[in-house]
């Protein structure tokens, strides 16, 4: 339904305003008590105004209710009051982080714009009416939205005239600028050039403005813009392109879509707190509109904010048996992107297994049907046996769904971020082949009319992972240089141009690798500049294993203690982004339409970190061993290995244990016995050179 200006939402749009001052006095349980008032209200069509000072009085303080009563007082006793409280609600700033509020008040403010001064002050008698009989409900009168009449005079003076004037003026102009032929616009102009006003166009400027198409009046340019200013980082913009974009749309599509979008605008800039107040916005409107889709989006983006900002071993939050509810609702909804993309969230959940035998069998099967993907698929689609790659409880897993639903950049990201957690686990096999997998695909997407290779920050991690692997395998710097540097760098698509920091970073971090073996300490530091400019954790860690090479350890170990101490107070301040409570009840209460659905009173099961989180954890890991070196202690080596053992990096655990063999070597035989099974199995090349070498003094 359209959204009309009515004195019952001038009321509302009061108490919001009021309600907005008072905010910070307020504890958290009343805030949430309001909130959840004014989405009821602004949901509600109308009441009396005796229905809505009720319900103010049972709901709020009595301050709010003073002020709120004042403020109505003040506004009906001259027209010029309300043009002042419109004009205050548009330049509001403390309705930003609630986001229905605000998308309210901006409509609001919008439709009151395009009203005549005529239809203004019918509404300030309807106004006085409403407020003076309190169990009358809002007269409505449709009045021309934009048509330009005489104003009536009965109650305004001249300087109301002009300001009333003033506001109907500037939205002439603005859907003159905007919607108008070329030639309403200039007699426009030509009536401002007589009044003399100064904001009259000149002629060059007007000429240039009818030349120019404008396509900033519809929505969908208005959304192509916003997501185009999001990809380059700049904030402002595409804040307000995002809010404008909500502001030209229906009043039933943007409630709870316009919460979501605003929650993933915060999680892109890394604020997880005003996010998830978003998602518990969306997640309310869209229970109230009983719209399930953007609820199950809602709740598998929540899932995803919860992983990337909690710490490894939380357990408040029941993600797991959050995400399984979106898997199996959008199973039966028939959405099949939320469902690859819950599954995946669910798979880094559990954490990745280094299995090669399941990982060459998936691979097979997946490149079979990648390939036969224009062909009926009986293997996947229409046949009665089982499919191997399916879960346990008969769903597909994220890799099957992608294929299925030609989802390119879904399963670019499966196999990306599936490669990059078993490097993390120094299952380098295992990663290399997954890496292989993606790059055997051979997948394409659209590049204007034509049909490119995929080639987007998922295909840089495979090949960054693949390059990894090469070089712990085989050590030989060149055969790197040409995976790196010659197929990402001359054989990369002109339209992908944004991800060269990706292979950069791998080609200088294996590059100092290679300086250090060759005691080539000048390159090695030119190399330190390079991983600075992405990862100032791995550029700090690699200048203190220089600084040990060069034989300055008290400076290597300076270094070393800041690095472990700032990792720590992040992740000591790593807190919950909200209080959950309300909406682990609103979850717990909802019971899903589709039976059989998962229930909220599963078992919690323990976060495990995001791949940024982890990346982290895998730099202290690395810091941990190498103080432990430099101070020559065998418990903090100790402390190392358990630390590495429990985050499951197996190459730093291998690394420990070669420190521990040089000081074991007279240990009994079963403690050794051990320790070389263990560097042997999951060791590289060196360490296993440098333990043959160890045993046989």
């Amino acid at each position: 339904m359209e959204l009309i200006v009515t004195p019952y939402r001038i009321c509302t749009s009061i108490f919001i305003k009021v309600y907005c001052g008072q905010k910070a006095n307020l504890g958290p349980k009343e805030n949430g008590r309001i909130c959840l008032f004014v989405l009821d209200i602004i949901r509600q069509n109308e009441y009396t105004f005796k229905q809505l000072i009720e319900m103010i009085d049972a709901k709020c303080d009595s301050i709010i209710n003073m002020q709120f009563r004042k403020l109505i007082d003040d506004t009906i006793v001259d027209i010029n009051n309300l043009f002042e409280l419109v004009k205050q609600m548009r330049d509001c700033s403390h309705i930003d982080n609630n986001s229905v509020a605000g998308l309210y008040l901006r409509k609001l403010t919008i439709y009151f714009d395009r009203l005549t001064h005529q239809a203004c002050s019918r509404l300030y008698d309807d106004l006085i009416v409403y407020v003076s009989y309190p169990t009358a409900a809002s007269v409505r009168r449709r009045g021309p939205s934009v048509a330009w009449q005489t104003p009536r005079t009965t109650r305004s003076s001249g300087v109301q005239q002009q300001q009333a004037s003033a506001n109907t003026s500037d939205y002439s102009f603005r859907q003159q600028q905007h919607n108008a032929r070329p030639i309403y616009q200039v007699n426009h102009e030509i009536t401002r050039l007589q009044a003399n006003e100064d904001r009259a166009m000149n002629p060059r400027d007007l000429y240039e403005a009818i030349k120019r198409p404008n396509n900033t009046c519809k929505s969908d340019a208005a959304f192509l813009r916003y997501l185009n200013l999001l990809r380059v980082n700049e904030s402002v913009g595409s804040k307000h392109l995002l809010l404008a974009y909500f502001d030209m749309v229906s009043d039933t599509v943007s409630r709870s879509y316009s919460a979501l979008n605003y929650a993933i605008w915060y999680l892109h800039h890394g604020e997880y707190k005003r996010a998830i107040e978003c998602l518990q916005e969306c997640y309310c409107c869209a229970q109230a509109a009983d719209d399930d889709k953007c609820l199950l989006i809602a709740l598998m983006w929540l899932a995803r904010i919860l992983i990337q900002a909690k710490q490894k071993n939380s357990s408040k939050y029941n993600v797991r048996a959050l995400l399984e509810l979106v898997r199996k609702r959008s199973h039966k909804a028939g959405m099949a992107y939320v469902q690859a993309m819950s599954s995946m969230t669910l798979e880094q959940l559990i954490g990745p297994v280094d299995d090669s035998e399941k990982l060459k069998k998936s691979s097979e099967i997946l490149k079979q049907v990648a390939h036969s993907s224009r062909q009926q698929n009986l293997l996947l689609a229409t046949s009665n046996q089982p499919n191997p790659l399916d879960k346990e409880d008969g769903l597909p897993s994220a890799e099957v769904l992608a294929v299925r639903n030609s989802m390119n950049d879904v399963l670019a990201m499966y196999y990306a971020l599936l490669s990059a957690h078993l490097s993390l686990m120094d299952a380098n096999q295992s990663s290399a082949l997954a890496s292989q997998t993606l790059l055997h695909f051979d997948l394409i997407e659209k590049c204007g009319n034509e049909d490119v290779f995929l080639m987007n920050e998922n295909t840089f991690i495979a090949i960054r992972n693949l390059a990894h692997h090469v070089w712990n395998s085989t050590r030989d710097i060149q055969l790197v240089r040409e995976i790196l540097v010659d197929l990402c760098s001359n054989k990369i698509p002109k339209h992908r141009t944004d991800n060269h920091s990706i292979w950069r970073q791998a080609y200088a971090e294996i590059s100092f690798e290679h300086h250090i073996e060759q005691e080539n300490w000048s390159e090695a530091s030119k190399m330190i500049s390079i991983i600075k400019e992405t990862d100032q954790d791995g550029a700090q860690l690699r200048k203190a294993e220089l600084l040990k090479c060069l034989g300055v350890n008290d400076e290597a170990l300076h270094q070393v203690d800041e690095l472990i101490k700032r990792i720590e107070f992040e992740e000591r301040n790593l807190t919950d982004p909200v209080d959950s409570t309300q909406f682990e009840h609103a979850t717990r209460d909802s019971k899903p339409k589709d039976n059989g659905a998962s229930r909220f009173d599963e078992p919690s099961a323990s976060v495990q970190p995001s791949l940024s989180i982890e990346h982290r954890s895998f730099i202290k890991s690395k810091a941990l061993l190498l103080r432990a070196v430099l101070l020559n202690d065998e418990p903090k080596i100790l402390e190392s290995l358990q630390y590495a053992t429990e985050n499951r990096f197996m190459h730093i655990k291998t690394a420990c244990l070669m420190q521990l063999a040089s000081r074991w070597v007279d240990k009994t035989d079963e403690i050794m016995d051990s320790i070389v099974v263990e560097v042997f199995a999951n060791g590289t090349r060196l360490e296993k050179q440098e333990l043959r070498k160890l045993l046989a003094r």
